[in-house]
């Protein structure tokens, strides 16, 4: 897609932002945030045995125009496709995520490196963990707060650098990020791997968070958990069925997910 026929407006409506952000670091703060809290990581197109197509026009289509969310590729996919159209400079990188894990997954989750006011900030709006709500000074050794939590970047050997969060006053590392230069046909393996492999935690299990002002919401197993700041859980709300589902994926995730996929998500996970 020619960037200039990125659909700015929509992207901007879809997000909440009044006007087109200047390409700075202000713009591209604002940039994230608004995506970050807008636009929800949720998987149900795998969890449905529906293929991920994450070309530029397909994650408009989906995302934009369907009303819909994603995961790394997509939604990463569609900042991208922002950034290019408002002017930004950037580099892909791939990472591999260690939250959770007793050690680190394969090199799975797309990000980005943005050159802003001469220095370089590191962007990532698609992570379906706890992760960053708006850019980050991309330097190892500082620790920085962003709605509340704190993290750092750590150097890792093979000039990697380990994005970690402060959960309970330790810290938990969230994913490695590779300083290699990628090439398309990384995201096109990295994509057919978590979509389709049979043991990807994607394949069998709702991954669907949405950052909020106090914390984050993300569903467990099946149920609705809003978590706070320090990631403790604050309300705990049981699904009972894909109605259910449906219906929580539009009031709170904001997205519009039809039926026919939200019962084949259901039956998925409850089989």
């Amino acid at each position: 897609m020619n960037t200039s026929s990125f659909p700015m407006s929509s992207y901007l409506k879809r997000i909440g932002l009044q006007q087109q952000p200047p390409t700075n670091l202000a713009g591209l703060k604002d940039l994230v945030q608004a995506h970050s809290f807008s636009i929800a990581f949720e998987n149900l197109d795998v969890l449905a045995d529906i293929p991920i197509l994450y070309s530029l026009d397909q994650v408009i289509e989906k995302i934009l125009n369907q009303g819909r969310g994603g995961y790394c590729f997509e939604v990463n996919g569609l900042l991208s496709g922002a950034l290019d159209s408002l002017g930004f400079k950037y580099r892909k990188l791939m990472a591999r995520v260690s939250y959770g894990r007793p050690t680190p997954g394969p090199k799975t989750h797309l990000v980005f490196a943005v050159d802003c006011d001469n220095e370089e900030w590191f962007v990532d709006v698609g992570f379906g963990g706890p992760g960053l709500t708006e850019p980050a000074l991309f330097r190892p050794g500082l620790e920085f707060t962003q709605n509340g939590a704190t993290y750092r970047f750590v150097e890792e050997p093979h000039n990697n650098m380990h994005l970690q969060r402060k959960i309970a006053g330790k810290w938990e590392g969230l994913y490695i990020i590779s300083q290699e230069p990628i090439l398309p046909i990384d995201i096109e393996v990295a994509n057919h791997f978590v979509s389709t492999w049979g043991r990807s935690p994607f394949r069998s299990i709702f991954m669907c968070l949405l950052p909020t002002r106090e914390g984050l919401v993300t569903l467990q197993g099946t149920d609705l958990i809003h978590l706070n700041e320090e990631l403790v859980p604050t309300q705990r709300t049981p699904l009972r069925n894909a109605d259910d589902l449906k219906n929580t994926m539009k009031t709170i995730f904001k997205i519009d997910v039809p039926t026919p996929i939200s019962e084949l998500a259901w039956n998925k996970v409850n089989r």
